[in-house]
């Protein structure tokens, strides 16, 4: 069956980037010394100090220990509180560079914003720990840590989790206590959400690094901590979406560029994979890989868990490509993520944007554990048999995308017959879950065209009032005819002719309901 997306108007009335990881983290630790504003866009501490000590051999050693003596010391603020339900020791100062702000509206003799830290850390915990039923930050026995310690002074990043890189004996694998540093008012420019509401996705962001000490850390897992973390904000506060500012780097370099990236802000726009995981499976799947992490790494655990839904890693990175392509303007209101639209759009390098005449051969690498994006123009219409090739039979498959369409998950090594397409450019995702890269290639050959600039609508415009049905003439007999709204939202399907050129549509929508005036594609 040929499945026909054609585009026409009908009128009714009424990273591939490299990143110098010593350099990068030398540069943070000069920041913190001397406390001077982030050259690069920082928005968690956490996973800097992580990877400082466990790349310390690489980092220039006097450097290194002048650092490291100063995150040891455990601040000494002049006042502090427990909140409501005892679950946390707030930590402040009321002069010099570190003061919070001192309004006290309450009267309650504490300034407003530790207050306010109280109930959000509260709120939280109860979240992470009691709803969602994650282990709560340890102490050095093994046992809960409460109350946990908050420390708030001025920052250069949104927050720091601490930890004592003293091993939990008691605890499997590498496990640490700690306590939590957030900015003293949120009010610098370089915080890109501020006030209350940075303090808010801070406090939900650095709980859960507290979260992670306790289920067995390794240098290696650190890109899902921070896509964790940044998931949770979204889980606890959907309305402030400070992820968004990340966004731009992940959908500029996402082609090509391996999905574990981690060091500056990539894993934090990456956390929208979470949210397309909980969209298919919900948060607990989330909840079972950080409990699989305990016994193996993140990328093993997850593909462990998705194997309990009876999905693969391939086809869960393959899906992630797909829904990363239907943003902006491409995206489909109702399908993939809830706020595709307001997303940014994949970029395209222009060596992925190839013209397609009577054939295409092209030998394209596709990165480890990625998705490559590929833009083939000028091929409305058109039959195509799309063959991609590998040396050995690795795990790896295609999708060809439209802007209305999308395939299946090809394999690789097995060509497939594509009729005909819907837009003039399709775009091919190649996608390799494998932890080596892949040289591929690609090639294009035209098996046939059908001319689908004959079909018309009749009568067009048409008139609600005088008329319930329209007609489309031309149409070939054993294809289906899709409607669109101008949004990109399927309203219609017609199915097969029976060997008639001619459809009749009856102005109905696919619930029954009669369609609104307006203007609609088919």
């Amino acid at each position: 069956m040929r499945i026909i997306l054609w585009v026409g108007l009908l009128i009714i009335s009424s990273f591939a980037f490299q990143v110098d990881q010593t350099q990068q983290l030398e540069n943070y630790i000069h920041n913190q010394l001397t406390d001077q504003p982030p050259v690069n866009d920082i928005k968690c501490g956490t996973q800097y100090i992580m990877m400082i000590h466990s790349l310390r051999e690489k980092i220039e050693s006097e450097l290194y220990q002048r650092y490291s003596n100063k995150i040891k010391q455990e601040p000494e603020w002049e006042r502090s509180i427990i909140s409501s339900y005892g679950y946390f020791l707030l930590h402040w100062m009321e002069s010099g560079e570190n003061a919070v702000p001192l309004e006290d509206i309450s009267g309650n003799g504490y300034p407003d914003y530790i207050d306010s830290a109280a109930v959000i850390f509260e709120k939280v915990r109860q979240i992470e720990v009691v709803q969602m039923n994650y282990t709560p930050p340890p102490a050095q026995d093994g046992t809960a840590l409460i109350p946990y310690s908050v420390y708030f002074s001025a920052r250069s990043d949104y927050g720091l989790t601490v930890p004592s890189y003293i091993d939990i004996p008691s605890l499997p694998g590498t496990n640490y206590s700690s306590y939590i540093i957030l900015d003293n008012d949120y009010n610098d420019s370089f915080f890109h959400t501020q006030g209350l509401e940075g303090l808010r996705v801070s406090a939900a962001h650095e709980y859960h690094h507290a979260i992670q000490l306790g289920y067995n850390y390794r240098y290696g897992d650190l890109y899902f901590w921070e896509m964790t973390s940044t998931w949770m904000e979204e889980v606890i506060y959907p309305q402030i979406n400070d992820y968004f500012n990340y966004l731009p780097l992940l959908f500029n370099n996402v082609s090509n560029t391996r999905f574990d990236l981690y060091l500056s802000v990539y894993p934090y726009a990456n956390s929208i994979y979470l949210q397309m995981i909980e969209s298919i499976h919900g948060s607990e799947c989330i909840k079972l890989i950080w409990d699989r992490i305990l016994v193996e790494p993140s990328l093993e655990a997850l593909k462990y868990v998705l194997g309990t839904y009876d999905e693969t890693w391939l086809g869960s990175l393959a899906e992630y490509g797909l829904w990363l392509f239907y943003t902006g303007d491409r995206s489909l209101p109702g399908q993939f993520f809830k706020d595709a639209l307001d997303f940014p759009k994949v970029r395209i390098y222009a060596l992925d944007k190839l013209d397609f005449e009577e054939n295409l051969s092209e030998d394209k690498s596709i990165e480890s554990i990625s998705n490559r994006y590929l833009e083939i123009n000028n091929v409305k219409g058109k039959i195509l048999t799309i063959d991609i090739s590998v040396n050995n039979n690795s795990d790896a498959g295609f999708r060809n995308l439209t802007p209305y369409s999308s395939s299946i998950l090809y394999p690789l090594n097995q060509p497939v017959l594509i009729e005909p397409v819907d837009s003039d450019t399709m775009t091919l995702i190649l996608t390799n879950s494998e932890q080596t890269s892949l040289s591929t290639n690609i090639y294009i050959s035209q098996s046939g065209e059908i001319d689908l600039t004959s079909i018309y609508p009749f009568p067009n415009p048409v008139n609600l009032n005088t008329s319930n049905s329209i007609r489309f003439q031309n149409v070939p007999p054993d294809a289906d005819l899709y409607i669109f709204n101008t949004r990109g939202r399927r309203i219609s399907v017609i199915g097969e002719g029976n060997g008639s050129t001619i459809r009749s549509w009856n102005l109905n929508n696919e619930t029954g309901d009669r369609v609104a005036a307006g203007v609609y594609m088919y």
